[in-house]
């Protein structure tokens, strides 16, 4: 319940100035630079013989986003080696570049993300893993961006790409416990359909329903809401019609209060439409990300990202022994490390919260009255 209650208080505080992986334009270009070096390995010439089903793959991969918040075990197995190894075994060689390309998903850019990139951006900045998360990958996407504006990222991956390889994705998760009974075509072809418009980032068929997120989350969320909306209405009856009664902080908290909630209001619509993951990503990943410290240089990381990827290619299904693409335990190791330091804050922070109500609807003497004249 504390994650979800920090997530909602410091984004509504990143608002006024979209989990889960690295973003599409990260992914893909860590298979394209790790492309650039030749071998005369197996899986190499099947990602190289067939970028748009081995692209595919990889992102595929991240369809399990959508269980990220409330069942965490998906999308563990769509990270995990038995998955790679699962699918290496079973591909019919003209889709191999599919299991090659899931496998790069995890080896290549999530095992470097979760377990390096984002823990040291938790310790850096001391806030959890909920919040800083999309930051730091946000940070790391537009990065590749700027350094390779010659890549056609919207045009990369067809379709029908991801069709060629999505029922063999099926077959596999279908085949673990977690995933019994679970209707997955329609969620893989909401996901398709994401990652081929243009502009999306393909998370938004993910978060396009409120079921996804944690029921503690979502009441937080509109009861903040509801909160605003309560203070917004007493500094108005009580505050701000009058004019021996206002102040400037009246005018300031009204101001800003204002703005959070007709933002607020924005992205509860946004997710009623299918389209909250992107409009976080353009309005508040992408600011500040900026800002964002990730402990090391963005370039570091994806040469880090592409040199796995290139160890993949020697020596397969091997390279992935004994990792973890989620990153559960590097994150929540993170995550500990900075628990008293949360604490201390969130004691901060309400203080200052009250402080400031208080200031806001203490009496106002007007001006001329004297104690006497009480």
């Amino acid at each position: 319940m504390k994650k979800y209650l920090l997530f909602l208080f410091v984004s509504l505080l990143l608002v006024t100035s979209q989990i889960s992986a690295f973003f599409p334009n990260t992914h893909y270009q860590t298979v394209l630079e790790a492309l650039k070096k030749p071998s005369d390995s197996p899986l190499y010439k099947a990602c190289n013989e067939n970028k748009g089903y081995c692209l595919a793959g990889d992102m595929l991969s991240d369809v399990s986003v959508f269980w990220y918040y409330t069942k965490f075990i998906r999308y563990k197995v769509t990270h995990n080696p038995p998955l790679c190894k699962n699918l290496i075994k079973n591909a019919p060689p003209e889709l191999m570049a599919c299991a090659v390309g899931a496998c790069i998903h995890q080896q290549g850019a999530d095992i470097v993300s979760h377990n390096t990139m984002v823990p040291k951006t938790i310790t850096i900045t001391k806030l959890p893993n909920v919040i800083v998360h999309p930051f730091a990958e946000q940070k790391l996407d537009v990065w590749i961006e700027k350094k390779y504006p010659q890549t056609d990222f919207e045009n990369l991956v067809k379709v029908s790409d991801f069709q060629a390889c999505k029922q063999m994705f099926i077959d596999a998760m279908a085949s673990d416990n977690a995933y019994l009974n679970e209707e997955l075509d329609g969620k893989f072809n909401s996901f398709i359909l994401e990652l081929t418009r243009e502009g999306d980032t393909g998370y938004d068929a993910s978060f396009q329903s409120i079921f996804i997120i944690p029921t503690p989350a979502v009441i937080t969320y509109f009861g903040i809401m509801f909160l605003f909306v309560i203070v917004l209405v007493f500094l108005w009856l009580k505050k701000l019609r009058y004019k021996d009664r206002r102040t400037m902080l009246n005018y300031i908290t009204f101001g800003v209060l204002l703005i959070l909630t007709l933002f607020m209001g924005f992205l509860a619509y946004q997710f009623t439409q299918g389209k909250a993951f992107d409009t976080f990503s353009k309005y508040v990943a992408r600011p500040i990300s900026a800002i964002t410290p990730l402990g090391a240089d963005e370039g570091a990381y994806f040469q880090d990202a592409v040199q796995k990827t290139e160890l993949f290619f020697q020596q397969g299904v091997i390279a992935l022994e004994n990792t973890d693409a989620s990153g559960q335990a590097a994150l929540n190791a993170a995550d500990a490390s900075i628990k008293n330091i949360q604490y201390i804050i969130m004691f901060i922070l309400g203080v200052l919260i009250v402080g400031i109500l208080y200031l806001n609807f203490k009496e106002v003497r007007p001006k001329g009255m004297t104690l006497g004249g009480l």
